[in-house]
């Protein structure tokens, strides 16, 4: 049987306990709501992925957007940071990081020394990870691409010029599958790429006709691009190969124009400061004259 001295005691103990517990309660309770609050403040974002192999080299594109209040549309977020991984069934490879561009896209390299592993599907796997920031939210996106390889060949037949474009996949066993897919051929110009024709791959392959017109360097040679583009199972997919079937053109002969910074100056320039010389000259022997005249004279007064 307690006394009143551990009595009170043990109501104390059992009080301060209780309003320690209180007042965790309520520290949790106002992070919680802080949390909430931050959270409720970040503009939610937006993410997808690209994948995009040209020849050997594979690149990863996420692109970055919000919704900004106030604004119509979405936004393109600059300057953020964007985490790639490689994903498979057992491990998640770290490959890197970058920051997005002016466009919102954040471009990341993958060197031909890094291993990049496969699903049990034989499916490359991919992630891009935003982990947010005080006025955007976190967000991830992955995708899954299948490994292809697509090539470019040149055939004549009875004097006509055909581009042909083939594609397979491997599949887990390494086992090569034609692919069926739209091939777009380009001719890269000074600006962008000039599209001559398209085609359906049927059984893994697809021919063009050249154009015979379009213009090469001076020997005829051009360069012939063909592309998958934004394929869904093989992401975008790009070869490019060079042939003389192009139209030669004479070199252009650039007439080497007199300028200000050169040694030979502009004809008017030149022009223009004889003119200007001869005058300062003129004026030079002009009073040289003059004196001679006034100094003659004065001569002549004093014999007189």
């Amino acid at each position: 049987m307690l006394t009143g001295n551990k009595m009170n005691y043990h109501k104390y103990h059992v009080a301060g306990w209780t309003m320690l517990g209180c007042l965790i309660v309520v520290a949790f309770s106002f992070h919680s709501v802080s949390i909430a609050q931050e959270a409720s403040e970040q503009n939610p974002t937006y993410m997808s992925m690209e994948f995009v192999q040209s020849g050997t080299q594979k690149k990863l594109i996420a692109t970055l957007t919000a919704r900004i209040p106030g604004e119509r549309g979405r936004k393109r977020i600059e300057d953020a940071e964007i985490e790639f991984y490689n994903l498979s069934e057992t491990s998640e490879l770290f490959l890197g990081k970058s920051s997005t561009t002016a466009e919102g896209n954040a471009i990341l390299e993958i060197s031909d020394d890094i291993n990049i592993l496969a699903n049990s599907e034989g499916q490359l796997e991919f992630k891009a990870v935003f982990n947010g920031s005080k006025d955007f939210r976190a967000v991830s996106d992955d995708i899954a691409i299948i490994p292809m390889k697509l090539q470019i060949s040149f055939v004549e037949i009875d004097s006509v010029k055909n581009i042909v474009a083939s594609a397979y996949q491997l599949n887990a066993e390494g086992e090569q599958i034609p692919v069926e897919e739209d091939v777009i051929f380009y001719v890269p110009r000074k600006f962008s790429n000039l599209k001559i024709g398209d085609v359906e791959l049927e059984d893994g392959e697809g021919m063009i006709l050249f154009p015979e017109t379009l213009p090469g360097d001076s020997i005829g040679n051009l360069t012939i691009i063909s592309r998958i583009e934004e394929s869904r199972d093989f992401g975008t997919v790009e070869t490019m190969a060079i042939k003389d079937w192009g139209t030669p053109r004479p070199p252009v002969i650039i007439e080497q124009r007199r300028g200000l910074g050169d040694t030979d100056a502009p004809l008017w320039m030149v022009y223009t400061l004889i003119v200007l010389l001869s005058a300062v000259w003129f004026h030079y022997m002009y009073l040289f004259y003059v004196l001679f005249s006034i100094k003659r004279e004065g001569k002549k007064e004093a014999m007189a």
